[in-house]
């Protein structure tokens, strides 16, 4: 059973540190897989071998421990690391800029760029010629702070895909990509 609070426990073989929620719903996988051998007729689904909540539950599991790790990190959360990585990667970029690429809507976009030139970490100025956007981009803080928190994102993000063979690495982003083409279409 997954408690409300975060949790952390090394994991047996690896030894690494992996958030409670993921073990919990791993430990489910051989259940989980059984199910989907023999699926149910739509009628019967069990909320479980939905697509849908399965999806859900998982990008609830990476939340949390996206927020652990970036509070421990950079005392930062998901939103705002999202706009500190894409202004390392992309340079200076407008608000709608940000929202979009980011997937942030506008409003938390302007709030995100607001708490992070208040503590010194962005810097939003507007340019010649374009007195309308205004153009946020990293400090030398808000750049070693990126840098700092960068190497802890990518080793999750390497845990996580090494729990894949190779095949199904491969396979991820394909599927993940025709689920999002087909949500679109919807």
């Amino acid at each position: 059973m997954v408690s409300s609070r975060c949790e952390v426990r090394r994991a047996s073989r690896s030894g690494k540190l992996i958030d409670r929620s993921i073990v919990a719903m791993s430990n489910m996988m051989p259940t989980m897989r059984a199910m989907s051998d023999n699926p149910p007729m739509p009628e019967q689904a069990a909320l479980e071998n939905l697509l849908t909540f399965r999806l859900v539950r998982f990008n609830a599991a990476l939340n949390r421990q996206s927020v652990r790790l970036l509070r421990k990190a950079g005392n930062l959360n998901i939103p705002l690391w999202r706009i500190i990585s894409f202004l390392a990667a992309h340079g200076a970029m407008t608000g709608r800029q940000l929202a979009e690429i980011a997937g942030l809507d506008a409003g938390l976009t302007s709030r995100c760029l607001h708490d992070l030139t208040a503590r010194g970490i962005v810097v939003c100025e507007r340019r010649e010629g374009d007195r309308r956007a205004l153009w946020a981009r990293l400090t030398e803080e808000g750049r070693a702070l990126e840098a700092r928190v960068r190497p802890v994102m990518r080793a999750r993000h390497d845990s996580l895909l090494a729990a894949l063979d190779e095949t199904e690495r491969r396979q991820i982003f394909v599927i993940l990509e025709k689920l999002r083409e087909a949500v679109l279409k919807g």
